[in-house]
């Protein structure tokens, strides 16, 4: 994936390019078999799922979440501020009293600060 991304000679800072051949790569990966990935450059996100991710995005108001498997409850409000915006990918939900997102095979995201920025559509 990363010889793809070096020969495309696409600019670091080039946002939708990199999301593009990101996610070209990953259908062409996700063609072979099971392909799920995270992949970040510490600016942003990608998240890719052939079959099993889910999301979830946490802003103010902040509340309580029920950890799905332990018998333990998170007050978010007391380690947040109003400002943050929390995004959440995992290949199961970790909360058993939040609305998490499946993604559908082939949907991929890109995000930044919390937000998605850019999605896309699978098969």
């Amino acid at each position: 994936m990363l010889e793809t991304l070096s020969a495309a000679g696409l600019s670091p800072n080039n946002e939708q390019g990199l999301f593009e051949q990101l996610v070209r790569c990953s259908d062409e990966l996700a063609a072979m078999g099971i392909f799920n990935c995270l992949i970040s450059n510490g600016a942003w996100l990608f998240a890719y799922a052939s079959t099993k991710l889910h999301t979830l995005t946490r802003r103010a108001p902040f509340t309580t979440a029920t950890l799905a498997d332990d018998d333990l409850t998170l007050d978010f409000s007391q380690l947040t501020t109003p400002d943050d915006v929390v995004t959440i990918v995992s290949t199961a939900p970790l909360t058993t009293n939040e609305h998490w997102r499946a993604l559908e095979p082939g949907e991929a995201l890109l995000l930044n600060a919390g937000e998605v920025i850019r999605q896309h559509r699978g098969r």
